[in-house]
């Protein structure tokens, strides 16, 4: 949906990375469970959040990693509204995660 919505408009998706952990600290854990899902929709961006915890080493630890992505006419870089088809996808992927947690 969100790919359909850039190019009917005319744009391209932008995502610009917020917080992401280096690997070294992360460790040498031989599991990682990752989840992700958006945690803040405003009329023309959202944001991801991913959740890494490491499983597997004597030092197990818990990062965050997060990234906002929006909508934006190439030529000027102005956002482009997401529109409520997106909104509605990405809440009905929120209430759907809840039956895989």
């Amino acid at each position: 949906m969100l790919h359909e919505t850039a190019r009917a408009c005319g744009c391209v998706l932008r995502r610009e990375t917020r917080a992401v952990p280096s690997g070294a600290q992360l460790g040498s854990a031989t599991e990682v469970n990752v989840s992700a899902g958006a945690t803040e929709i405003w009329p023309t961006e959202f944001a991801i959040e991913v959740r890494l915890r490491t499983y597997g080493s004597g030092d197990d630890v818990a990062y965050s990693a997060s990234c906002i992505v929006s909508i934006v006419d190439p030529s000027t870089g102005e956002a482009h509204e997401l529109g409520e088809a997106v909104r509605d996808e990405l809440i009905a992927l929120a209430h759907a995660a809840r039956h895989f947690n």
